[in-house]
């Protein structure tokens, strides 16, 4: 069997131990018809519903928002959030819980953007850049056009830092009706992307812990953990250290292993084995055959 064909015929399982932004989605939507506000009024816990998000369109938003449902030439749907249509007096808004990106506040959007409506936050901090989230209602409410404001620091040649921001490109969540292709249009979407993240947070949302990578053969595995501070320490491994069994490097050991303590300090399953599943990992990107597949099956995706 082809992997084109394994990838059509495949049936995306979502699982506690497998959670991508629709397992988290749909987690969470199940504590809130769990949560007390629900049992107090039944009626709220209906009213939640998942909407499918565009990530960083770069072409005329006007094009995009003038369809409802979004046209599927140029709607993705790689990533989804829930949501919930709310009304103050007459006004109209929404509120939106977004796991699947670590926010960990409820963001609320307002037509007419007076309070309780949320405005600019900051998603990120660190040290040399800041994520800063915004959410407006579009399209006669049938929209939301999420902004991202990033700001990196840089250093000059008088070695003093400078901070420069940009609007990257905007996000683009359809509201107007639930989305129902969670699994088999977004989840199936996910197993074929180019770039593979695993992360803890903490009960604020922060990201802690954990790494991420491309599907390169040459590329690096980029391992990320709290070191003894409190602060994010980083490390980078090629990904063709871990095909061979002639060399070691105590730097990277060390990664490893606090990686992996802080994976599984968090729960994460998968961090007992980490080392072998970095092993495991560089074997498969070692396959030139398979990732030419990914990469076609990505870009057809994509096109």
């Amino acid at each position: 069997m082809s992997l084109t064909e394994f990838f059509r015929k495949y049936d995306p399982p979502i699982t506690a131990e497998h959670h991508t932004c629709v397992g988290l989605s749909f987690d969470l939507m199940d504590r809130i018809r769990k949560s007390a506000v629900c049992v107090e009024f039944p009626s709220a816990a209906k009213r939640f519903f998942l909407a499918s998000c565009q990530e960083e369109y770069e072409e005329d938003l006007s094009d995009f928002v003038s369809s409802s449902p979004p046209d599927v030439d140029f709607a993705f749907k790689e990533h989804v959030v829930v949501a919930l249509k709310i009304s103050v007096g007459d006004r109209l808004g929404v509120v939106i819980l977004d796991s699947g990106y670590h926010v960990s506040r409820a963001v609320t959007v307002m037509e007419d953007q007076r309070y309780p409506h949320t405005g600019w936050f900051f998603q990120t901090r660190m040290a040399k850049m800041t994520k800063e989230y915004n959410y407006q209602l579009i399209a006669g409410n049938k929209y939301l056009l999420w902004q991202v404001r990033q700001t990196t620091a840089t250093m000059t040649t008088t070695t003093q830092n400078e901070r420069e921001s940009k609007i990257l490109p905007p996000n683009l969540v359809y509201i107007h009706r639930n989305f129902l292709g969670g699994v088999d249009v977004a989840e199936r979407r996910s197993l074929v992307y180019s770039f593979k993240v695993c992360v803890t947070r903490n009960a604020v949302g922060e990201v802690t812990s954990g790494f991420y990578f491309a599907l390169k053969s040459d590329g690096v595995f980029t391992l990320f953990y709290r070191n003894v501070d409190g602060e994010r320490s980083e490390c980078k491994i090629p990904v063709r250290y871990f095909r061979s069994l002639a060399f070691v490097n105590a730097n990277y050991e060390k990664a490893v292993e606090a990686c992996r303590s802080q994976l599984q300090a968090a729960g994460c399953k998968a961090a007992e084995g980490l080392r072998a599943l970095l092993v495991e990992i560089a074997g498969i990107l070692a396959d030139d055959h398979f990732l030419q597949d990914v990469y076609r099956l990505n870009h057809l995706m994509e096109s």
